[in-house]
């Protein structure tokens, strides 16, 4: 699984995360022919 964040293609394996500010361009791909599984949990903090 890669993952598009600050203009960078980052490779993760199984287990690892990244965090990253979802209001930036990024994106998610999968290169392999096995399925890849994502949990994608995306917050905004409140603007006060």
């Amino acid at each position: 699984m890669e993952v598009l964040a600050n203009g960078t293609w980052q490779l993760l394996n199984k287990g690892e995360g990244l965090r990253f500010d979802a209001n930036q361009p990024h994106g998610y791909r999968n290169l392999s022919s096995e399925v890849a599984i994502i949990h994608d949990i995306i917050h905004y903090p409140k603007n006060d």
